[in-house]
C-alpha cells in the first residue's frame, strides 16, 4: 500500500508539472506571426534578422563577421606611394668643417691648410713652398721647416643638401607632409583612426549589432495530441511505395492512457485521439476475462488504475474506435501488434468480425514483410488492416504472426542517458525478409521520459546509428510512449527514414 501511495503521489507530480511545461503539438505551434524557439513563442524577426530569446538581431555589414552580438571586422588599405629616386652618398659636412676626399675634417685655423689630417702653414711672402719646408733666394739658398699640426681623423659626410634627407646612409628627395619615406618610396600618411601597419593602414571595425526587442516569449499552445503525418505514396525515386518501405510512428500500450484513468499510463490520449493525431500502428495487450478479450497490462486482476483504468476496457470497443478512423480516412493503412496472452484465435478473430473490421484486414498469402504489397494496392482493395501477433496460438486467417513479418529489439529503454544499446528479442535483428520493429519506450515510463527519448537527438540517433548498425536496415515502426511529446518529434525521425527510400 506503501508502495502504491509513493507511485501515486509520483506520478501525479510529474503529471501536474508537465501539463504546464509548454509541449506545442508541432511546429509550427505558436500563434500565427509566432515563431516557438526554445520551447517559448516569440513575435517572428524580420527576414533576415536571427532571433535569440526576447532580441532580434539584425545582420551585420559587409566586411564584417558576426561575433554574436558584435560585429567584427578589419578595414585594411594599402598606403598610397610615390617614387622619388634613388638615393645619392651625402657630399656635404657640417658647419666648421670641409670635405676633403669624401671625409669631413675640422677646418684648419688662420694661416694654415688642410691635407687630409694634418694643417700646413701656408707659405709666407717671399718664400716658396717645397713641401715639409720653405726656401727663398737671399744671398744664398735660405730655407726653414713649415709648420703643421694634427685636426683629427676625418668623419663621413652624413648631412644632405637642401630638400634632401638623410635616410638609412643616402639622401634621398623629402617626402610630402604626411607621408613616409622608406628607400626611393615615399609611403602616404594613414587616414584618422587607421593604425600604421607599414604598407598598409589598418582599422578595427567592431559594432554592436543592430538589433530591437520582441517582446517576452510565451509558453506555447498545450500539446493536443495533434501531429502532422501525411503517408508517402511514392519513394524518392517516384515508385509506388511498398508497406516494407514505409515507416509509421507506434504507440506502446495504446490503451493504457491519461484520458481512460490509467494511473501508470503509456499515453496520455485515447486511441482515438492517436489514430487522428498521426499514429498508424497500435500496441494492444489482450487478455482473457469475463470469457471476452480485454486490454489490461500484465494482468487484469488486481486494483483498477494500475493494470487496467477506471472501467474494464474491452478489444471490440477499441476496434470499433479503428474501424470509424478508417472509414472516414479511405486513404489511410492501420496496424495493429499484439501483445496477447490470450491463446484462443476464434475468439480474438471474432472481436474483428463484431467491429466490422474482417473484410478490411490484410491477409498475405506467404511469409517475409516482401508478401506486403504497395500502399496504393492496399487502399484501391480496402485492405488497410494489418493484425500481427506475438502469440502463435492466436494467429489464424485473419491474424497472423508478428515474427513472420517483424522482428524486434528488446523492449525497455534503459534511463541512462547514454544506453542507445539495440538488441534481438525474438529472432535475429538481420533475419531476411523482415520488417524491424523498434521498441523505444523507458523501463520506467514516464511522460518526462518521453520529452527526452522521443527527441529527434536521441531517437534519431538510435534509429539511424544503433539500430541500423544492428539490424543491417533501418525500423520503420518506432514504438513508443507519449507519442506526442515532445513537438512530435518521433514524426520528424518517420519522415527522415521514409525520405531515405
Amino acid at each position: 500500500m506503501k508502495k502504491l501511495i509513493f507511485l501515486l503521489l509520483w506520478s501525479l507530480c510529474l503529471f501536474g508539472s508537465l501539463a504546464h511545461a509548454g509541449y506545442a503539438e508541432r511546429e509550427p505551434a505558436c500563434a500565427p506571426g509566432q515563431a516557438l524557439e526554445g520551447g517559448l513563442c516569440y513575435n517572428q524577426c524580420a527576414s533576415g534578422e536571427t532571433g535569440v530569446g526576447p532580441v532580434c538581431f539584425g545582420k551585420c555589414p559587409a566586411g564584417t563577421t558576426d561575433n554574436g552580438a558584435v560585429c567584427w571586422g578589419l578595414d585594411i588599405q594599402v598606403r598610397g606611394t610615390t617614387n622619388r629616386g634613388n638615393g645619392t652618398i651625402p657630399t656635404s659636412c657640417p658647419a666648421g668643417t670641409e670635405n676633403q676626399s669624401g671625409l669631413c675634417y675640422q677646418q684648419c685655423r688662420s694661416g694654415y691648410y688642410g691635407n687630409g689630417p694634418v694643417c700646413w702653414e701656408s707659405t709666407p711672402a717671399g718664400w716658396i713652398d717645397a713641401g715639409l719646408w720653405f726656401w727663398r733666394w737671399n744671398w744664398g739658398i735660405q730655407t726653414r721647416g713649415k709648420g703643421s699640426y694634427g685636426r683629427g681623423a676625418g668623419s663621413v659626410p652624413t648631412s644632405c643638401t637642401a630638400g634632401k634627407a638623410n635616410e638609412a646612409g643616402l639622401c634621398y628627395s623629402a617626402c610630402p607632409a604626411g607621408a613616409t619615406g622608406l628607400g626611393p618610396t615615399c609611403y602616404a600618411g594613414c587616414p584618422s583612426g587607421y593604425k600604421n601597419d607599414g604598407l598598409t593602414c589598418r582599422k578595427d571595425i567592431t559594432t554592436v549589432k543592430p538589433s530591437h526587442g520582441r517582446g517576452v516569449g510565451v509558453t506555447p499552445p498545450a500539446n493536443d495530441g495533434y501531429c502532422n503525418y501525411v503517408m508517402p505514396m511514392t519513394t524518392k525515386s517516384g515508385k509506388d511505395r511498398l508497406y516494407s518501405q514505409t515507416a509509421f510512428v507506434g504507440t506502446h500500450n495504446a490503451y493504457s492512457s491519461v484520458k481512460d484513468g490509467y494511473f501508470y499510463a503509456q499515453q496520455t490520449f485515447d486511441v482515438q485521439r492517436q489514430l487522428e493525431g498521426g499514429v498508424r500502428v497500435i500496441n494492444l495487450d489482450i487478455h482473457l476475462k469475463n470469457n471476452d478479450v480485454a486490454l489490461c497490462h500484465e494482468k487484469c486482476d488486481g486494483a483498477p488504475l494500475i493494470n487496467y483504468g477506471t472501467s474494464m476496457k474491452y478489444l471490440v470497443d477499441t476496434l470499433k474506435v479503428i474501424k470509424q478512423f478508417l472509414d472516414k480516412n479511405s486513404n489511410e493503412i492501420v496496424t495493429i501488434v499484439f501483445e496477447s496472452y490470450v491463446k484462443n484465435n476464434v475468439l480474438v478473430e471474432q472481436k474483428f468480425a463484431d467491429a466490422g473490421l474482417t473484410n478490411m484486414v490484410f491477409k498475405p498469402g506467404a511469409v517475409g514483410i516482401s508478401q506486403m504489397p504497395t500502399l496504393r494496392q492496399m487502399i484501391q482493395s480496402n485492405k488497410r488492416l494489418v493484425v500481427l501477433t506475438q502469440e502463435s496460438a492466436d494467429a489464424g486467417n485473419l491474424i497472423k504472426t508478428e515474427w513472420d513479418y517483424f522482428v524486434e529489439n528488446m523492449y525497455g529503454f534503459d534511463f541512462s542517458l547514454n544506453n542507445y544499446s539495440v538488441t534481438a528479442r525474438n529472432l535475429p535483428l538481420n533475419t531476411p525478409d523482415r520488417g524491424f520493429l523498434l521498441n523505444h519506450f523507458g523501463t520506467v515510463t514516464s511522460s518526462l521520459n518521453a520529452v527526452r527519448n522521443n527527441a529527434v537527438g536521441v531517437l534519431g540517433n538510435r534509429v539511424f546509428n544503433e539500430s541500423k548498425t544492428a539490424a543491417g536496415r533501418l525500423p520503420t515502426v518506432l514504438l513508443v510512449d507519449f507519442y506526442q511529446l515532445p513537438f512530435c518529434e518521433a514524426f520528424k525521425t518517420v519522415k527522415d527514414i521514409n525520405d531515405s527510400f
